[in-house]
Parts: C-alpha cells; structure tokens; sequence
C-alpha cells in the first residue's frame, strides 16, 4: 500500500513539472514571436510584452499555490520597471538593444 501511494506521490508530481516545463517553453516561444512581430526599434512593447508573459507565469504558480501573491509580480511603470523585478535574476531568450 506504501509503494502504491509512493509512486501515485511521484506520478504526479512528475505530471506537474512536465506541465510547468511545458509553460516555461511555450512562454519562450510567445516571446520569441513577439519580439519578431514587433519592429526593430520598438524596444518599450518588446520589453512590456516580456514583463506580461512574466506576469502571467508568477500568477499563476502563485494561484495553484495559495493565492496571487500582487507584490511579486513584475510591476510597469513611467519611470520603468519597480518592485520584485530588480531582486531576482532572468535571462531573457532574446536582446532588448539593437543590434
């Protein structure tokens, strides 16, 4: 009965990271794509669209968890970004300068 329970416990976590490999890659693709769709010197939409699709990512591991989590989201504003994004460290699949 143990081992029963064991490998239920782990089919579905593994279930769950192959969903969550599944977003990351399909978040990647979506911002790939977007920053082909817009144009070359259009750095401010490429940069917003990034932040969004980020946005969506921390909402919603925040939601299968306990709850959307506001003052971790990546926040836009006049003056740039603000809050959590300046703490923590990505590596964006793409360049924001032109090149």
């Amino acid at each position: 009965m143990l081992v029963f329970r064991t490998s239920t416990a782990y089919e579905r976590w593994w279930e769950g990271r192959m969903q969550w490999g599944a977003l990351v890659n399909h978040s990647r693709n979506l911002a790939v794509s977007a920053a082909a769709m817009f144009p070359e010197k259009d750095l401010e939409s490429k940069h917003r669209m990034a932040v969004l699709i980020t946005n969506f990512c921390i909402a919603l591991k925040e939601h299968l968890r306990a709850g959307v989590k506001v003052e971790e989201l990546v926040f836009l504003s006049e003056g740039g970004q603000t809050g959590i994004f300046f703490e923590r460290s990505y590596t964006w699949s793409y360049q924001f300068t032109n090149s």
